[in-house]
């Protein structure tokens, strides 16, 4: 007789574990679609308990039921506190943008207006002249230092002579003087 008991739980057994498993493997697809850590994890902590303890297998369902209703709440109050840390962070973001963008459009009139000046023509007075290499050096009396870049004999630039510098194309120059027009750069 014995025996018989002894073989039928054993046969038996497998399907009422089957059975276990199958609910809690429920139990655990429920707990791990909760989003908030700390609330999967007491989730998970109840369930352990229970397996733990026979006696508390019909309290689960309670603790499941009220853990969404905490879940929502918990989330509606990090929701806010959240979307309004966002919107601040974004505000202020938005504000730092907005003063690069000035600063960078002011850098850039100023550097217009340099390149402005730059680019209009302009009188000067020769310091001292240097012919080295079939290329002359200047000086001028605004302390720049220019060089023709054509061969300049026919420039004959001569010190104390008012020339006039142009600017040409693509940052080119020329220097005008009652010789005619040369093709110039500046060096310092």
């Amino acid at each position: 007789m014995m025996k018989l008991v002894k073989s039928t739980i054993l046969v038996f057994l497998p399907f009422i574990a089957l059975s276990l498993n199958a609910q809690s493997i429920e139990d655990f697809k429920k707990c791990s679609l909760i989003n908030d850590p700390m609330e999967r994890l007491a989730c998970f902590d109840v369930l352990v308990k229970d397996k733990n303890k026979s006696a508390e297998v019909e309290a689960k369902p309670e603790v499941e039921k009220s853990l969404p209703v905490k879940k929502e709440v918990i989330t509606e109050e990090k929701v806010s506190k959240s979307s309004e840390k966002i919107i601040e962070e974004q505000k202020e973001k938005i504000l730092t943008l907005e003063r690069r963008v000035k600063r960078i459009s002011r850098q850039r009139d100023v550097e217009k207006q340099k390149n402005e000046i730059k680019s209009q023509p302009f009188s000067a007075t020769i310091e001292s002249v240097k012919f080295i290499n079939y290329k002359f050096k200047f000086k001028l009396d605004n302390g720049e230092t220019w060089q023709l870049t054509d061969s300049g004999k026919r420039a004959r630039l001569k010190k104390g002579e008012t020339i006039r510098i142009v600017p040409g194309d693509m940052r080119s120059f020329f220097l005008e003087n009652s010789k005619g027009r040369f093709r110039v750069k500046k060096i310092k």
